[in-house]
């Protein structure tokens, strides 16, 4: 299996928001976090990976 990795461009935003939704959804039964009222598990710094110089995911 090849596993290939690229910077994620801010046209990509969605997906990767889906992604870390999957991820939280996996990870709750571990963590306990629940869904907000919008059916989210939410990620408050999604925006910092684009504004903010050195961050990445």
């Amino acid at each position: 299996m090849n596993v290939t990795l690229h910077l994620v461009s801010v046209d990509e935003k969605a997906l990767l928001i889906r992604l870390i939704e999957l991820y939280n959804y996996e990870f709750s039964e571990f963590s306990n976090d629940d869904i907000n009222e919008y059916g989210y598990y939410g990620y408050d710094y999604i925006d910092d990976y684009w504004n903010e110089e050195g961050q990445h995911i």
